[in-house]
């Protein structure tokens, strides 16, 4: 976390708000293990229910990940379902996801398979990643180009992403690692492939006060209307098939963002890297993960400070290791570099009176995080 971004960028406010618990990883107590489930019109989904939280931090948002796979061939179907079951019931499966993944290959008998096995990895991956800390960047950053070009409907441009990401190009291929270009092709089509469904309260219709209507939302952070190569793009490339073997992916995607409302937003700036090499551990930045949550939690909590129940921003922030003072220490290495970055400008544990657990007192900088405040124009 070293550079400023120029300016801050309006995001979704109702797509802030989830974010934190769609990025859930299965380390995490409250996210069920995958279920494969089958609709009558054949089309299969892996699904990931998270759980509720803590109600007195109003963290009761239950949500499910509906990873779409279509309509699939019966053998196709069988070997999925075989091989994802016996994976999440590895019981390594929560801490050790790609050495499970690896496992796959190694174990293959059937070498004929190596393309249906290199898809089942990608699938689990998808699965298991989404919205972690390096799709949130990535969300972040295509936001920033949607309103750059002033649309729901961007193109994304890979290479300009990366290099936004604070990636350098190899000088002896003239172009970026391989590893990074297919690790942002499996975000992007994942993001396209999962679909958040989840409770969304509104104010009534009948204008009542104080009555709320409540809806089951179904909604994709994106969705990809097409994908081509940069010096062809009248010839549509099949980006998910591209991205299930990592072979000849697209250089460009239009891509349209399901969550997109210019009149609830909240203004981020998301801090960059320091040139990140093609195998840094994201799973390690607390950070992003914290920050995110504060920034959606605007959307609702108006109070000046925030009080957050430490167990809820531990979850939150991805903190989830067997060793609890080692978690303090690490949450508290959080706030601090947050703070020191200007992210906050005050961020403090806190033991109250009469409470079982701790609380974290949080100010956000306004400069860098706030909930925007829609023009009220003239007509």
């Amino acid at each position: 976390m070293v550079e400023e971004r120029e300016y801050l960028v309006p995001m979704d406010a109702q797509l802030l708000s989830i974010l934190a618990t769609a990025g859930a990883s299965f380390k995490d107590p409250l996210v069920d293990l995958p279920i494969i489930e089958s609709g009558a019109d054949g089309q299969c989904n892996i699904v990931v229910r998270v759980q509720g939280g803590l109600y007195q931090d109003n963290d009761g948002l239950e949500l499910e990940r509906r990873y779409q796979l279509g309509k699939l061939e019966d053998e196709e179907v069988d070997f999925i379902q075989s091989n994802v079951i016996s994976s999440v019931q590895n019981s390594e499966f929560r801490a050790h996801t790609q050495k499970v993944i690896k496992a796959l290959g190694e174990n293959d008998p059937d070498k004929h398979r190596s393309a249906e096995i290199r898809r089942l990895q990608r699938i689990l991956l998808g699965v298991s990643q989404f919205c972690g800390p390096r799709n949130l960047e990535t969300i972040y950053l295509i936001y920033k180009a949607a309103y750059e070009q002033g649309t729901q409907i961007p193109l994304i441009d890979t290479r300009q992403l990366l290099e936004a990401k604070g990636y350098k190009r190899r000088e002896d291929i003239r172009d970026y690692d391989p590893n990074i270009s297919n690790q942002l092709a499996q975000e992007i089509v994942s993001m396209h492939r999962t679909e958040i469904v989840f409770q969304a309260t509104a104010p009534a219709q009948s204008g009542k006060k104080g009555r709320r209507d409540v809806a089951v939302v179904y909604k994709n952070i994106l969705r990809i209307r097409r994908a081509f190569y940069r010096n062809r793009p009248e010839e549509e490339v099949d980006f998910e098939h591209s991205a299930d073997l990592t072979f000849q992916l697209p250089d460009v995607y239009e891509v349209e963002l399901g969550f997109y409302d210019e009149k609830d937003t909240v203004l981020l700036s998301l801090p960059t890297r320091a040139v990140p090499s093609p195998h840094i551990n994201y799973s390690k930045d607390y950070q992003t993960r914290c920050l995110i949550y504060i920034a959606g939690r605007l959307r609702w909590d108006n109070k000046v400070p925030m009080w957050i129940s430490k167990p809820t921003l531990l979850r939150k922030s991805g903190i989830l290791g067997a060793n609890s003072t080692r978690n303090n220490q690490l949450l508290q290495q959080t706030l601090e570099s947050l703070t020191e970055h200007g992210y906050l400008l005050q961020a403090e544990i806190v033991s109250k009176p009469k409470q079982r657990q701790d609380v974290v007192k949080i100010v956000p900088n306004p400069d860098k995080t706030r909930k925007s405040v829609p023009s009220s124009g003239t007509n």
